[in-house]
C-alpha cells in the first residue's frame, strides 16, 4: 500500500505514528497531529513528572538578550498539569508528564511555550511537543490541540524496524529566521527508501505560522552552528516505537 505523507499547515507539525489495518497492513505514515483516545479508567488523575522520566531534556540553550523587553509570561515551575508564571498567573495544560522546556520570546514579549507531555493517561500515546501561547489562556483536550512530534527514532512497533527519525532545533536556528522551531526529519517509504523533509514554525506578527519544506532543504550544519553560537538550542530525540 502506497504511505503517502499528509501536511497541515496551521500549528501542525509532524506527528510520524504508523498503525496497522483490520487486515494487518501498515497506515501510512502521516505528519500531522494524531488524537488518541484515552482508555476509561477509575481514576484519571494528572501523573506528577519526575525528572528522569523518559530521558527528556535541554541540551545548550542560548544566551538570553537582555536588550529586549521582559516578558510577561516568565516561566517559574510546573506543579502537576499546571504551568506557573512569575507573575503569580498559571495556565491549566491538561499533559499528562508535562515538561517544559523553553520559551520564544519575540521583541513585544509575545510569549509561546514548547512543552512536553501526553494528552491522556492510560493509554498508547506517545510523548509530543506542544507549542502554545499563554495569553490564550488554557490549553484545549487532546481532541482540540495540536501535538507535535517528539524528536528521535521510531521503530515500528510490529518488529522494531526503524521507520522514521528527526532531529528538532528552537530560537534563532536559520540565518534569516528568528523564534522559530524545526524538525529535521525522514522517513522510510514503502520502496524502503528514505525520503527528507522539514518542518518550520515560527512566530509572524505575533502568530505561530508552520509550513513544510520538502525541496530546497535547509542544511541541518546551518542550524548547528547557530547552536554552536548559543543562538539556537536542541531538544534531544528520545528512541520509541510507532503508536498502534
Amino acid at each position: 500500500m502506497k504511505r503517502t505523507l499528509v501536511f497541515v499547515t496551521a500549528f501542525v507539525v509532524a506527528i510520524l505514528a504508523i498503525g496497522c489495518s483490520a487486515e494487518g497492513e501498515r497506515k501510512p505514515v502521516n505528519i500531522v497531529a494524531d488524537k488518541p483516545t484515552p482508555e476509561k479508567t477509575e481514576n484519571n488523575v494528572a501523573e506528577k513528572p519526575t525528572p528522569e522520566s523518559n530521558g527528556i531534556n535541554v541540551v545548550d540553550e542560548p544566551t538570553r538578550d537582555k536588550t529586549r523587553n521582559e516578558p510577561e509570561w516568565v516561566f517559574k515551575k510546573t506543579e502537576g498539569q499546571q504551568i506557573i508564571f512569575e507573575n503569580g498567573k498559571k495556565i491549566n495544560t491538561r499533559l499528562y508528564e508535562l515538561k517544559y522546556l523553553r520559551s520564544l520570546v519575540t521583541e513585544t514579549g509575545t510569549t509561546f511555550l514548547i512543552l512536553s507531555g501526553r494528552g491522556c493517561t492510560e493509554c498508547d500515546a506517545n510523548i509530543g511537543i506542544y507549542i502554545h501561547n499563554p495569553a490564550d489562556g488554557d490549553m484545549k483536550g487532546e481532541a482540540e490541540q495540536m501535538r507535535y512530534a517528539y524528536p528521535g527514532k521510531i521503530s515500528y512497533y510490529e518488529d522494531n524496524s526503524l521507520i522514521a527519525e528527526s532531529r528538532m532545533f528552537a530560537g534563532n536556528c536559520l540565518p534569516d529566521k528568528t523564534n522559530m522551531v524545526i524538525w529535521y526529519q525522514k522517513e522510510l517509504n514503502d520502496d524502503k527508501e528514505w525520503e527528507s523533509s522539514a518542518y518550520i514554525a515560527e512566530i509572524i506578527n505575533e502568530e505561530l505560522v508552520g509550513k513544510t519544506l520538502e525541496k530546497e532543504l535547509p542544511d541541518i550544519k546551518v542550524s548547528l552552528g547557530l547552536k554552536k553560537a548559543k543562538k539556537c538550542f536542541e531538544i534531544k530525540g528520545i528512541d520509541r516505537t510507532s503508536e498502534p
